[in-house]
């Protein structure tokens, strides 16, 4: 990532929970002992068992604390690998990173989708030659097709990146996943027409630039 911003933000998150996580730990033990050195002192047996029932839900509570940690690490490997994907596509198409980025971050913003989901889907459309202004235009048509026509087996998030890989390999079906139904052969007939040419004559960038026109 361009000056290494996001890769340091994203290592400072996980510290910090793991900060937070190892401090959890500490408090989980220190009632640990305490129930145990209740249990020594030989306290009447109400009291023995309500502080046992406490301890299970120390456990309860760790358990779930342990979850949600493995959850966010997970979650920070996925979007600083997402990242890593981008700059490479962005670095291999002459685009400068931290605008590919800024982009990203710009449309997440937008709520609809995750930062992940973000950073993916302009890796996917700008990997099929785009740049970024038509990646954008492109991501954000499918965003406001889905909204409303997407396929009910789809998230938002899985609408559009099944749509912009459907565009990149040239399958009608994922293509689709966003509720656009005009087959791609149809959007790359009418394009070859409009330039004068025939669909047996596109090339792989002209048969993309089809689907962008047919879609954004």
């Amino acid at each position: 990532m361009a000056g290494g911003t996001n890769v340091g933000e994203i290592q400072a998150r996980i510290t910090l929970e793991m900060g937070e996580f190892r401090r959890q730990m500490d408090e989980a033990r220190r009632r640990i002992r305490e129930l145990e050195q209740d249990s020594r002192r030989g306290a009447d047996g109400m009291r023995d068992f309500g502080s046992a029932l406490a301890g299970i839900g120390a456990g309860a509570a760790l358990n779930k604390l342990v979850a949600e940690m493995k959850q966010a690490v997970d979650a920070a490997t996925k979007l600083h690998a997402a990242f890593a994907g981008l700059n490479a596509v962005a670095s291999g198409f002459g685009i400068q990173t931290k605008d590919a980025q800024q982009a990203a971050q710009d449309l997440a913003k937008r709520g609809f989708l995750s930062l992940t989901e973000s950073v993916l889907a302009y890796k996917t459309a700008m990997s099929t030659g785009l740049g970024l202004e038509k990646s954008t235009k492109l991501i954000n048509a499918l965003a406001d097709s889905a909204a409303y026509n997407r396929q009910s087996f789809y998230t938002m998030g899985s609408a559009i990146q099944a749509s912009l890989d459907g565009i990149k390999n040239g399958n009608s079906v994922l293509s689709d996943a966003v509720g656009v139904t005009k087959n791609l052969s149809v959007l790359q007939k009418e394009y070859a027409a409009s330039i004068g040419t025939t669909v047996g004559r596109l090339t792989d960038g002209q048969k993309i630039e089809a689907a962008y026109q047919g879609f954004a």
